[in-house]
């Protein structure tokens, strides 16, 4: 009797170290259970924390170099043809009306012949939203649909025309742009440039936001001297009558 109580109370005595030995596990993994937990959510808000300073030290930066930039010797004014008018060069410097330095941020449309549904008031506008304070209208003159070959000069002065009451009514500037690539040479179609920016130059006479851009790109063997001979052309004929401005 006496050994079978024994049995019975060894039996008891080692189920009770097999459950405190499961019991000690289970509470073993959920302590490191617990542990990972705790390690992860301290990371994240590590993360976080080192994310906002990020953030924070980013947009100092950022601050930081927008002031540098408005405050900087090298800074100056975006213009806007109400404030500032009509533009001119004084040395490497393009100024104002009143001589003050300003800038001209902005962008270039492709070939109007090819692309006209963008010019119009929306889009300009857009543009001016964008921060954009000139437009230049890309005219070209010699590739398909060029000025001086198969294009419909008519329509591309209408064309011309739009763009420039439209960056007149969003207060941008624009640029008139003779757009010469491929012919190379731009005396190659001087007769008709001449005669093209003495009717553009007597139209806008008046205006304030209005410059031109006489020769965009000549290429294929065309020298200094060539570029330097075509305005003189180009301009001597209009400026018997009107008064261009260009930069």
């Amino acid at each position: 009797m006496k050994k079978y109580i024994a049995l019975v109370l060894a039996a008891v005595l080692v189920l009770g170290i097999f459950t405190g030995c499961g019991n000690k596990g289970n509470k073993e993994t959920e302590s490191q259970t617990d542990e990972k937990v705790t390690e992860s959510v301290n990371s994240a808000e590590n993360n976080t924390e080192d994310s906002t300073q990020n953030s924070t030290g980013n947009q100092n930066v950022a601050d930081t170099e927008q002031l540098t930039t408005e405050n900087g010797q090298e800074s100056s004014v975006l213009a806007c043809p109400s404030v500032n008018g009509k533009l001119h060069v004084e040395g490497s410097k393009l100024v104002d009306q009143n001589n003050n330095e300003v800038q001209l941020r902005g962008v270039s449309t492709h070939g109007l012949a090819w692309y006209p549904q963008y010019v119009t008031n929306d889009c300009f506008a857009t543009l001016k939203s964008f921060g954009a304070n000139v437009v230049r209208l890309a005219m070209y003159t010699y590739e398909s649909g060029g000025y001086c070959t198969d294009g419909d000069r008519q329509q591309l002065e209408t064309l011309v025309q739009n763009g420039v009451q439209y960056a007149l009514n969003n207060d941008m500037y624009v640029i008139i742009d003779w757009h010469v690539l491929n012919e190379g040479n731009p005396n190659r179609y001087s007769d008709v440039a001449k005669t093209f920016f003495a009717k553009m130059a007597q139209q806008y006479a008046s205006y304030n936001n209005v410059i031109y851009e006489i020769c965009n790109e000549p290429c294929k063997g065309a020298t200094w001297g060539d570029v330097k001979f075509m305005p003189a052309r180009s301009f001597r004929q209009s400026e018997a009558t009107t008064r261009m401005q260009s930069y």
